[in-house]
Parts: structure tokens; C-alpha cells; sequence
């Protein structure tokens, strides 16, 4: 089983480190999540070049972004009626039924972006940052998000 941040045996959790930077950031908040160069470098290279090679890790992602859709018994839904009136059950159980189509024809919202190619020009611009740093000598950085 594929754990957080880790796809075709690599540690990619260093990635899921950001700095937000939303607001005003506590320094002792950067040092905690400053990271080496190589530590960055090395995987999102070889991250990329095995995407590149045709790995469609897309597959692989077991990413659950709904809720599972509430399953309703007669039981339930004749006392929810009685409860709230019909109008309002209907309307909360054509909002399940979408949203179990919804899941059924999009398990995984995340495929575009791989297979349109978008998360290789992204890891091509992070690699050109990071090495960037690091041919000008900089050898800790953070990520920022926000």
C-alpha cells in the first residue's frame, strides 16, 4: 500500500512540507521546514523522469476527495419526511445521487493533471528553482504555499 508522499518506492515527503505564507511567518516556523537542496533536488528529478517514462502513477493514487455518499434505508427515509417534509428529502437525496455520479465518473480528479502533462512542466519549474539555488551556493530553502 502506497502511503502519503511516497509513489514508485521514493520518499516524496519532503514536498509535503510548505511554508504558508498567507500572513506573517514566524522564523522558528522557515527553520523547521528548511531543507537541503539534494534532499529536494534528487527526488523531484527522479520523480519526474520516471513520469516521463510512461509510469502512469495517476493509476496508483488512491485519492478519496468526497465524503462517501450516505446510503439511506426506506426506514430512514420515511422518517426524515415525516421529520423535515418531502420537498426537502428529495432534494437532499437527488444531492447523494449526484454526488455518488459525481464519483462514479471522476474516481480520480487528480488523472488530468497528469495525463495533459501539467505535473511535468511543475516539477520541470520546481527542479529549475531548486537548482538554481544550488548552482548559486544556497544549500537549505523552503517551500512556500499560500
Amino acid at each position: 500500500m502506497i502511503r502519503s508522499g511516497q509513489y514508485y518506492g521514493l520518499d516524496l515527503s519532503p514536498f509535503l512540507k510548505p511554508v504558508y505564507t498567507g500572513e506573517e511567518v514566524p522564523a522558528a516556523y522557515i527553520k523547521e521546514n528548511t531543507q537541503s537542496v539534494d534532499v529536494l533536488l534528487k527526488p523531484a528529478i527522479t520523480f519526474r523522469d520516471k513520469i516521463q517514462n510512461g509510469n502512469p502513477v495517476y493509476d496508483k493514487i488512491k485519492y478519496v476527495w468526497y465524503y462517501p455518499p450516505i446510503n439511506l434505508s426506506k426506514k430512514d427515509i420515511d422518517k426524515l419526511i415525516t421529520e423535515t417534509g418531502e420537498e426537502m428529502v428529495k432534494s437532499f437525496l437527488d444531492t447523494i445521487e449526484k454526488q455518488k455520479k459525481e464519483i462514479e465518473e471522476n474516481p480520480n480528479p487528480w488523472k488530468w493533471y497528469f495525463v495533459q502533462g501539467q505535473i511535468i512542466e511543475d516539477l520541470n519549474n520546481l527542479i529549475k528553482s531548486i537548482q538554481c539555488y544550488k548552482d548559486k551556493g544556497i544549500t537549505e530553502i523552503y517551500l512556500t504555499a499560500g
